[in-house]
This record gives structure tokens, C-alpha cells and sequence, in this order.
């Protein structure tokens, strides 16, 4: 009876840690507000903490025998809720490795069609058919966990850490060893919950199982998945300093832009106001004596002066533009982008949709000489898709992904043949969208065809100055 007790409160533990972690994270779902990875995808991980919470429990409600003319209902509820979870685990891993390929979308949907069907399954022969053989319940489970629960774990785990290096490049290295720790968890927790199973027959459960486990270290394997349980909450706790980060960086962003603006404007005024109204006013009293000088040698001179001054006005005016475009941070970007899409967009029956997401997180990783650079070549390619396109339709995206900032304007026109256009006269364009690319060390991939033309840009971020 004892340990019958010790067994269900580890089962209680258990399932109380992965629904604590669950709630945290759902708490933590920000898709609207924020762009950062880890918190777009992070749902998925608070819907694998829940589901997988009330599945211990259930299996605690099995351990404590409260219901046994419903034992076969709670024994398949327990199985479908962990296979349940273990998708929502899969599916978590998938968004945080954030490749789009053919292959990522059929993996993100395979472990919801292996839920669906084994729900299918079951309620066909349990409910239809009349008949139902509780051994195959222990091999389904089985089942579900080296094909679902191992591959899921390990999928997260590649992917926590992927995120893990990728932050650490960017200078954010207390954030990246919690992830890393996490993932080094998910790849235990994988181990224990996907390859320690009950004892089959077949390989790996005749040598891999429950009873060998229990052997070789003197306590049940769900003392371990207990244990890996609370370590994973608890650093996942840690780790939503990544949302008060991101929120701080907008708070310092919009301070900085704001006294930065006022410092601008005040000098824009000073200059404008003071330096070039004096030379202007200097310029008329040159003007005076050239209308009252009857000396050619001395309205020559005049003449001179009149020009060095126009000369420095225009040096001036030139120095405040130039300023002003040295200051352009990732919201100036967006600002300037969607005003050159108002401009384009202006007097044409062509539709340009244009989508904005890049993380707070990022603002201080991308020098000013980079945004400058994503600019006028997002700017060349959507004139040249306006000029040249022949479509209705334009897409400009930028977003933020875990290693870089990636820019594509996306056309349905008829396209053209990049080989051949790049060095004709009239399209220098190319050329330069290609030098500025190589400037900041990015990546320019342009693909056309007949059913369109697609320009991507790709540029690594740089080291983030980031304050603790």
C-alpha cells in the first residue's frame, strides 16, 4: 500500500509540473504582440504541458483503482491524451527550427494525423466491432512513444538548441544557456519517456524497458520523468525573461529614439534657422553690392562669393538629410517602407500588400549601414516589380528569424531571365542590389519565372548590445 501511495504522488508531481509549465507558457502566448520565435511558437509548448499534465493524472486515477468499472475508458484516455501531447511537443519543435520546406509541413501535420486516427481506431473497435483486446492498449502505448514522444523530444531538443547557439552569437548568452539546458532536458526526457517503455517482446522494449531501468538504478523511471519534469519548468520559468527583455528593449528603443529625435530636430532647427538664414542673409548683401559695383574685377570677386555661399547652404541642407538617414534604426525601416509602399502604391490599380515582423529583440543587432543597405535594395526590387512585373500583385516582407532579418519582394508578373538581364544597361538595378547585398555580408536570391518574380535578401544580424 505504500508504495501504491509513493507511486501516485509521483504521478501527481509529475503531472503538476508539465500543467504548471503549461500554464506559464500559455500565459506567455504573445503571436500578436510579439515577433521573437520562441514566444510565437511557445502555445504549442504550454498545449504539450497541459495535456500531457492531465495525462499523469489520469494515470494516477488508474494507480489509485477510484473507478474500476471505468478501467479500460481512463486507460485509453490516459494513452490518447500522451499521444495528444506528444504532437503538441512535435509540433512545438517544428515551429522553433522555422524552415517553410515541403518537408517541414508534412512533419508539423503527421503527428495530428496519428491522433486522429488512433482516436478512430479505437472507438471503431471498442464501440463498433464490440471487441477490443486490452494487450494491444501496452503496444499502442509503446508505439506512441517511439513515434511520437522520441522523435518530438528530440525535434525540440535540436531545435532549443539551434535557438540556444544562434542567441548566444548575438551576445544574449544568460538566455542561451537556459535554452541550451532545456534542450539537454528534452533530449533526457525523450530517453525516458520514448525508449524506457514496458516490457515487450520485441525489440527495443525486450532490452530497453521499465524493469531494466529499475535495475540499473534502484528507482522507477517515473522518478526520473519526474525529476526532468520539474528541472524543465523551472529553467522554462527562467527563460520568459526572454518577454520582459523584448518589452524592455522597447521601452529603451522608444527613449532612445525619442531623445535622439529631439537632439535631430534641435539641430535641423539651429541649422536651418540660424546658420543658413545668416548665409542667405549674407548672400543678399553680396547680390547688393554686385547691383552697385561698376568694377569688373570686383564683381567677379563678388560673384564668387555669392556662389561659395549658395555652395555651403546647399553643403548644409545635405549634411542635415545625411544625418537624419544615418540615424535609421528597425522602426525608422518600417516607417520608410511603408510610406515608399504608400508612394508606389499611389495613382495604381496594382495591389501591394506588405507585412512587418521583426522582433523587438533584435533592435540593437543590426547597424545602422545594414538597414540602410535592406532598404534601398527592398526599394530596387519594388520598383523594378512596378516597372517591369506586368502583374497586379506585389508582396514586401521583412521579418526576423532566429539568425538573420529577411527581406522579399514577391510579384506575380511574367518575369524574366535573371542571366541575361543582369548586365544589360538597363538594368544596373541588378547590379547594385547585388553589391549592396555584398556590403553588409548578405545573401540576394532572386528567382523568376512565368508565374512571377521573387527577390530575397538575407542579413545575419551583428552582435547585440545587450544591457543585464
Amino acid at each position: 500500500m505504500l508504495e501504491a501511495e509513493k507511486t501516485t504522488l509521483v504521478f501527481f508531481i509529475y503531472g503538476l509540473a508539465f500543467f504548471s509549465m503549461g500554464i506559464s507558457a500559455l500565459q506567455q502566448n504573445t503571436y500578436g504582440d510579439s515577433n521573437f520565435t520562441l514566444l510565437k511558437s511557445i502555445k504549442y509548448l504550454g498545449y504539450f504541458g497541459l495535456v500531457h499534465g492531465m495525462a499523469e493524472w489520469v494515470w494516477m486515477i488508474i494507480m489509485l483503482k477510484a473507478y474500476p468499472d471505468f478501467y479500460t475508458e481512463f486507460f485509453a484516455l490516459a494513452i490518447y491524451l500522451n499521444t495528444l501531447s506528444f504532437s503538441f511537443l512535435w509540433r512545438f519543435g517544428t515551429e522553433l527550427i522555422e524552415y517553410n520546406g515541403i518537408f517541414n509541413k508534412i512533419t508539423k501535420r503527421l503527428p495530428y494525423i496519428v491522433s486522429v486516427f488512433w482516436a478512430i481506431e479505437f472507438f471503431y473497435f471498442y464501440f463498433v466491432q464490440k471487441t477490443f483486446l486490452f494487450k494491444w492498449f501496452f503496444v499502442d502505448d509503446i508505439m506512441n512513444r517511439y513515434f511520437l514522444g522520441l522523435p518530438g523530444s528530440l525535434i525540440t531538443c535540436y531545435a532549443l538548441y539551434k535557438n540556444a547557439r544562434a542567441l548566444n552569437l548575438l551576445n544574449y548568452k544568460k538566455i542561451a544557456s537556459r535554452l541550451k539546458g532545456i534542450s539537454y532536458l528534452f533530449l533526457l526526457y525523450g530517453i525516458l519517456s520514448g525508449l524506457i517503455v514496458d516490457e515487450r517482446e520485441f525489440f527495443p522494449a525486450n532490452i530497453l524497458n521499465r524493469q531494466m531501468f529499475m535495475n540499473i538504478f534502484n528507482f522507477p523511471v517515473e522518478v526520473g520523468r519526474t525529476a526532468t519534469a520539474i528541472s524543465i519548468t523551472i529553467l522554462f520559468i527562467l527563460v520568459i525573461d526572454i518577454f520582459r527583455l523584448e518589452t524592455k528593449q522597447k521601452l529603451a528603443r522608444l527613449s532612445r529614439s525619442n531623445a535622439a529625435g529631439l537632439e535631430r530636430r534641435k539641430l535641423g532647427r539651429e541649422l536651418h534657422d540660424i546658420i543658413i538664414q545668416n548665409l542667405f542673409a549674407s548672400g543678399l548683401a553680396v547680390e547688393n553690392l554686385i547691383e552697385n559695383t561698376e568694377d569688373a574685377h570686383n564683381k567677379e570677386s563678388l560673384l564668387n562669393v555669392k556662389s561659395n555661399l549658395n555652395d555651403t547652404i546647399g553643403l548644409i541642407r545635405s549634411f542635415i538629410q545625411n544625418s537624419l538617414a544615418q540615424s535609421m534604426d528597425l522602426e525608422d525601416l518600417n516607417v520608410k517602407l511603408q510610406e515608399l509602399v504608400q508612394q508606389v502604391q499611389r495613382g495604381r490599380i496594382l495591389r501591394i500588400k506588405y507585412r512587418y515582423n521583426v522582433s523587438e529583440i533584435y533592435t540593437s543587432c543590426l547597424s545602422n549601414e545594414k538597414i540602410t543597405e535592406l532598404y534601398y535594395i527592398l526599394k530596387e526590387a519594388l520598383t523594378n516589380a512596378v516597372k517591369h512585373s506586368n502583374g497586379d500583385t506585389i508582396e514586401v516582407i521583412v521579418v526576423s528569424t532566429i539568425d538573420s532579418i529577411r527581406g522579399t519582394v514577391k510579384d506575380n508578373g511574367s518575369g524574366f531571365d535573371y542571366s541575361k538581364e543582369i548586365y544589360k544597361e538597363n538594368h544596373y538595378g541588378l547590379l547594385s542590389m547585388n553589391e549592396r547585398a555584398a556590403i553588409v555580408s548578405g545573401i540576394l536570391n532572386i528567382d523568376s519565372s512565368s508565374n512571377g518574380t521573387e527577390v530575397k535578401i538575407i542579413i545575419p544580424w551583428g552582435v547585440c548590445e545587450y544591457e543585464k
